[in-house]
């Protein structure tokens, strides 16, 4: 699967940077200009593709322990990560003379680099899955709170009582996850912090 994601990120790429070349030697300077940027934005775009799906692959595998699991992952995102950023980018642009001309090796590396240091911490800070469970947070109410907790005071003595109280203590369940942060994903930060420093 991850050897898929990095053939598809070459070929965006590479299409990009040739539709780039024609652009500029056609005479079209201001759009070949504003194209500089997307080989290195689709390379980022499928960094983030390539860590989604080694998690979800890496959730169903087995392992003994937990660290195992986290290392495992990190260690596929990290090698898919510095085959997607490092090879693809060197790949495009392969010879000396691509590296320092307009949406070269030298501008998108710059703009990798910009999108690494600035897209992860904002993307953390404002905690998107938090933001996307707000219609949750919003159905529970003083007045929903106040019923079921008459629900869970009551004693249930018919089979529809008892029925109910299980479907309170379900909704309480979903307002927890509702009002608890995303996760940190430990595996994607040692993985974007060896693929920076190795990529570099």
């Amino acid at each position: 699967v991850m050897l898929i994601l990095i053939c598809i990120s070459f070929g965006i790429c590479y299409g990009l940077s040739k539709a780039q070349d024609a652009l500029r030697n056609s005479g079209k300077g201001a759009l070949s200009s504003s194209l500089a940027l997307l080989p290195a934005l689709g390379v980022g775009i499928m960094n983030g593709v390539i860590c989604l799906a080694a998690r979800k692959l890496g959730e169903k595998e087995y392992y003994d322990t937990k660290t195992v699991e986290m290392f495992s992952q990190a260690l596929k995102m990290s090698i898919a990560m510095i085959i997607n950023t490092a090879g693809v980018m060197y790949f495009v642009d392969a010879t000396p003379r691509e590296w320092y001309a307009q949406g070269g090796l030298v501008t998108n590396c710059f703009v990798m680099l910009l999108m690494n240091a600035v897209v992860p911490p904002i993307v953390s800070y404002f905690d998107l899955g938090y933001l996307l469970k707000k219609r949750v947070r919003s159905q529970l109410t003083r007045a929903k709170i106040d019923e079921m907790n008459a629900t869970l005071g009551r004693k249930s003595t018919t089979p529809d009582e008892a029925a109910k109280q299980k479907q309170v203590l379900a909704d309480i369940q979903k307002f927890q996850k509702a009002y608890a942060p995303s996760p940190m994903n430990e595996a994607r930060r040692y993985a974007v912090a060896i693929k920076i420093s190795i990529s570099c």
